[in-house]
């Protein structure tokens, strides 16, 4: 996750919710948003990347641990 978190987590004033930023899209509500992201998008993602915003972790990281990292954003 601390992959993830460089880019996807709140940055700025926390007591100022205007200024915060993050580099990537907050990962809240994932599979929840009016058009949700399917479990098998958000594998892509991860596997792939984004071209020219994220990189993928297809050889970075097993397959359980992306498992693990789905199981997680669901909670979101």
């Amino acid at each position: 996750m601390q992959n993830c978190s460089f880019c996807h987590l709140p940055r700025g004033n926390p007591k100022d919710p205007a200024k915060k930023t993050s580099y990537g899209p907050l990962l809240t509500d994932l599979f929840r948003r009016e058009q949700p992201l399917s479990e098998q998008g958000a594998r892509l993602f991860i596997l792939q990347g984004v071209p020219e915003k994220m990189p993928g972790f297809q050889y970075g990281l097993e397959p359980k641990e992306i498992d693990t990292i789905l199981a997680y954003l669901k909670t979101l």
